[in-house]
């Protein structure tokens, strides 16, 4: 799970919020400095031309693991494999 704190706006566009079931995938999250900083917009780039936009005071995130690993037989080859 990704959360932000002190957010003080949110803002989409490209997919509909209302497709709670809906799988997203987040391919970047960029920062676009507003004034002298700290302060700006955190953008989530997501598949499919969507976007996340979050105004906020500073960069506050937490990153945490919420469930087990998922089971695959496909793994990335790389040389020399």
């Amino acid at each position: 799970m990704l959360s932000f704190k002190r957010v003080s706006a949110v803002r989409s566009i490209g997919f509909d919020r209302r497709k709670g079931d809906d799988v997203l995938s987040l391919l970047a999250i960029r920062f676009r400095v507003e004034g002298e900083g700290p302060e700006g917009v955190v953008e989530l780039v997501l598949s499919g031309g969507g976007m996340i936009a979050l105004d906020v005071e500073c960069i506050e995130a937490q990153l945490a693991d919420t469930g087990g690993a998922w089971e695959t037989s496909l793994k990335p080859g790389h040389p020399g494999d």
